[in-house]
């Protein structure tokens, strides 16, 4: 609050829109859970950095991340959703999503009924190729009540089948509960390629370089080192799924040339860059 004018500056407006935006879409959301639709969707844009409250669904979700990105808190667990990826969260699980800064997302919710196969038991992140996120898209036009059109069924049956053929990325970012350390996280989610040595955050943190050392796995359950190792594959699975090319993604996240990355790349997810860009544009 501006004590001079009595104003709320404009920032802080956004921000408190965007929290109250997040509520608004949270109602209506639990009213189309309600309904006899066995999937419906919505989409939410949100301005600016926002903190969602802890709630559940009765039904499965497929959160997806269409701009920007954002982090689900699970308990004790957080996953970063990168643009072009989504979290499948089971029914009945209590979590909060924080959004970084511009996000839109796209979100479907499941009956169980139309699940079949096993329910999924824990959260699984996805990568979102071009066909399911045209599906999605197609989904949040079908009518909320009972409709006798075969290609609704068709629509809705498909969506999910390619939903659970999505295989899970074994890639986990837990998030510091510490401010500290959030705020250290936070900038480098902005900016995955900020090489800046482990003493510069010592820094900006305010911490010494023996406790940050101590205090990030107590908090994480990875190094730091290890955390960044997972951040630039995220960073670099989110670029190369919205068509960059691999020199630009290499260069983004401040390797020293296309090889480099490629060797990361390949170490940590079994395949070349390349190939992994290929097989996403092979879903479109």
């Amino acid at each position: 609050m501006n004590r001079k004018s009595g104003q709320v500056p404009a920032g802080r407006q956004a921000e408190s829109a965007d929290a109250q935006a997040a509520q608004r879409v949270l109602n209506h959301v639990r009213s189309l859970e309600d309904q006899s639709c066995l999937l419906v969707g919505v989409e939410a844009v949100f301005s600016h950095a926002a903190q969602g409250m802890q709630h559940s669904h009765a039904r499965i979700q497929f959160l997806q991340v269409l701009e920007g990105a954002l982090a689900v808190r699970v308990g004790t667990q957080q996953w970063l959703v990168p643009q072009h990826h989504a979290l499948l969260l089971p029914a009945g699980l209590t979590h909060d999503n924080r959004y970084f800064g511009p996000a839109r997302v796209r979100s479907l919710y499941i009956a169980p009924g139309l699940w079949q196969a096993g329910m999924p038991e824990g959260c699984r992140l996805v990568a979102v190729p071009p066909l399911l996120r045209e599906l999605s898209a197609a989904v949040l036009a079908i009518p909320r009540e009972p409709s006798t059109d075969d290609r609704h069924a068709l629509l809705m049956a498909l969506t999910v089948r390619e939903i659970q053929h999505q295989p899970g990325l074994a890639l986990r970012l837990p998030m510091p509960a510490d401010r500290r350390l959030q705020r250290m996280c936070e900038t480098l989610l902005r900016d995955p390629g900020n090489r800046a040595p482990l003493a510069y955050w010592t820094r900006v943190s305010g911490l010494s370089q023996r406790t940050l050392t101590r205090l990030f796995p107590r908090e994480t359950g990875l190094s730091y080192s290890a955390w960044r190792q997972q951040l630039l594959l995220l960073a670099a699975l989110e670029r190369l799924a919205s068509g960059r090319t691999v020199g630009a993604v290499a260069l983004d996240l401040g390797y020293a040339s296309a090889s480099a990355f490629g060797a990361m790349f390949l170490r940590q997810v079994g395949m070349t860059p390349s190939a992994y860009a290929r097989c996403q544009a092979g879903h479109a």
